[in-house]
């Protein structure tokens, strides 16, 4: 039993099953159009292959860095969300998803895609800490316009 089963309507969820959650939500990525065309398969996709990437090495990275002309070449090197897909197999998630609620649609996923991806890849009904935001409060903090 999921632990969103016993939910009081006034209740919003804590906790949601990886699948649902990744089924259920607005991931504002998608819209994206240059790399994502509304395509929200392709992205959860891409999103899983850079959890189960492996960043260079501080070696390589000590390299890069020594012939970098920029720090853009260092940063280029590196894989956003690398390696999350062990950290969560061995740990899951720690650190909640951030929601934000709007009236009548489904809720925008704000940072937590990475996470979301490999915990349904590891096992659909891990449940992941939610943190849920009224739209007025993601406007506060600048993460909608």
């Amino acid at each position: 039993m999921s632990s969103s089963d016993r939910l009081n309507p006034q209740q919003l969820q804590m906790f949601m099953p990886a699948q649902e959650l990744k089924d259920s939500v607005y991931p504002p990525d998608v819209n994206q159009e240059k790399y994502y065309g509304n395509n929200r398969k392709q992205m959860w996709a891409d999103k899983l292959a850079e959890t189960k990437a492996t960043n260079p090495s501080d070696a390589e990275l000590e390299r890069i860095g020594s012939t970098a002309t920029s720090i853009w070449n260092v940063v280029d090197a590196l894989t956003h969300g690398a390696g999350l897909h062990e950290k969560i197999k061995a740990s899951g998630v720690q650190t909640p998803i951030n929601l934000i609620n709007r009236d009548d649609k489904e809720p925008i996923l704000f940072e937590g895609h990475h996470r979301v991806a490999a915990a349904a890849d590891i096992d659909p009904k891990m449940e992941i800490p939610i943190e849920h935001m009224t739209m007025d409060d993601a406007r506060e903090i600048g993460r909608v316009q």
